[in-house]
């Protein structure tokens, strides 16, 4: 499958879509939690003590109890 625009979000989220503009959700992985479980798997300890900035200057925050999520604090 042809990838021909990828955009990464200010809240840390992709999309991803093909030469006809259809988006394609099994290659939308929110960036934030792929660069994050990339460092923890290389045995970075993040966790919600973690200072994340992001682009456009807002911060995010991660949440506990869940599986993996965050918040943007602007």
């Amino acid at each position: 499958m042809k990838v021909k625009t990828i955009f990464f979000f200010n809240n840390g989220n992709t999309a991803v879509c093909n030469p006809n503009g259809e988006q394609i959700p099994e290659l939308q992985t929110a960036w934030l939690r792929t660069a994050i479980e990339a460092m923890r798997a290389k045995g970075a300890e993040i966790g919600e003590d973690c200072e994340i900035l992001l682009p456009g200057g807002s911060h995010a925050e991660l949440l506990t109890g869940v599986e993996f999520n965050w918040k943007v604090i602007p």
